[in-house]
């Protein structure tokens, strides 16, 4: 960089503290002053005299640099975080009433996912796409270490139990989003090389034995596939293979057991008559506006899936519509801000931790209210567990880093 030039960037650069600002500023006036000047030399003007020129073109640079500073400054989603902080802290009511020292630890939980959400929004989530590779490997290796050497079983299924944290294939599935998401960025992609990736990834989800985390990752999947700005003829052939692939596999994979237990998921009015749908129906009916003080009969753990059902039941249907309506701007703001990201990497990250928190929520809250068949699906912040809202906080924490930075990348 000649000195002129040099001269020229630190005087523009002095009211620019962020070191991203300045990077992003310092190509954008070097692209500039380059077309300028190669315009100029092409003109008959000599080389040193074309970018004295350029630089003059560009104007006063205490004035240039105040532009910058305004155009480019990072940028803090105060709704989105606002909306989050509520839900999070509304994930407390659920242990009030339990027993032992839940509510000590839930409070515990709380700050450090508020500190995580903070701590991440600093992180600049482009690094990840440069890593994507490395967060593939390390998914494949936690998901196979979860399938064939578990440390921990509950409820009949593996866990590995890592520094008090327990990783399941939901825990996992994140990881592999954020690998597609990086993925799907080219708009050229060999077709069949990816669907192997996506059978590898798929197989893994199958081995897990979880009908849950599997039926997420494909909606996710898809949703990304169908978004993205890959060719039209690339999208019909891998949603062809994927729709062959899950229909051979519930077809002609499931033992007799597996085909059964699919039936029973399905079969919604069976399910909607066993113990649990009629004991949080009942609960729901004996709520009221402003909720019970009295413990209900045959008191469950209702603070981790059922935790939508705890909050009604003790604190009343005005709290819980309070907490649905929390629920929905936080969705609502989230499919604002995919829609208004540039990068494409962004955009896709975004989407996909869109499409689980609504899967998510939605599920859970309708499974509350026995308007689906009840499986073991945790609500977002509010169910009780410092794994899940751990990872879900530092997917909120990813949204707002690419909200941060989303005037600071033009999109390609």
């Amino acid at each position: 960089m000649s000195y002129l030039k040099e001269h020229f960037f630190s005087e523009v650069l002095q009211n620019i503290m962020s070191k991203e600002v300045r990077e992003a500023v310092c190509k954008e006036l070097d692209q500039h002053i380059n077309s300028t000047k190669q315009s100029l030399t092409e003109k008959g003007l000599k080389e040193i005299e074309a970018e004295k020129l350029a630089i003059k073109q560009m104007g006063d640079a205490s004035e240039l640099g105040i532009k910058f500073k305004n155009l480019y400054r990072p940028l803090f989603d105060w709704k989105l975080f606002g909306v989050f902080f509520v839900i999070i802290v509304m994930g407390i009511l659920p242990v009030i009433h339990a027993p032992g020292d839940f509510l000590t630890k839930r409070i515990i939980i709380t700050v450090l996912g508020i500190a995580t959400v903070i701590g991440i929004t600093l992180f600049d989530y482009r690094i990840l796409y440069k890593w994507k590779w490395l967060v593939f490997l390390v998914a494949c290796i936690l998901m196979l270490w979860v399938i064939f050497l578990p440390n921990v079983t509950i409820n009949g299924r593996g866990y590995l139990l890592i520094g008090g944290v327990l990783i399941n294939a939901l825990t996992v599935m994140p990881l592999f989003i954020l690998f597609w998401a990086s993925y799907f960025v080219k708009k050229t992609i060999n077709n069949i090389y990816t669907f192997l990736l996506f059978l590898l990834t798929i197989s893994l989800f199958i081995l897990n034995m979880d009908f849950v985390p599997l039926v997420l990752f494909c909606i996710v999947w898809s949703v990304l596939l169908i978004i993205s700005n890959t060719k039209t003829k690339s999208k019909i052939f891998l949603m062809l293979t994927f729709l062959l692939s899950m229909f051979l596999y519930f077809t002609m994979s499931f033992n007799t057991y597996e085909l059964e237990r699919f039936k029973t998921i399905l079969d919604f009015q069976r399910n909607g008559d066993t113990y649990i749908t009629t004991y949080l129906r009942d609960l729901l009916a004996n709520a009221g506006w402003f909720g019970n003080s009295r413990m209900p009969e045959n008191f469950m753990e209702l603070h981790t899936d059922m935790a939508f059902v705890n909050i009604t039941y003790f604190f009343g249907w005005v709290v819980s519509v309070f907490l649905l309506l929390c629920i929905i701007v936080l969705l609502v703001r989230l499919s604002f801000i995919t829609l208004n990201i540039k990068d494409e990497f962004g955009k896709l990250l975004v989407a996909g931790i869109v499409t689980i928190l609504i899967s998510q929520f939605v599920y859970n809250i309708l499974m509350m209210l026995g308007l689906v068949p009840y499986i073991s699906m945790s609500l977002p912040f509010i169910s009780y567990g410092f794994g899940p809202t751990v990872i879900n906080s530092i997917l909120i924490g990813l949204v707002l880093s690419i909200y941060r930075r989303k005037n600071l990348i033009k999109g390609k």
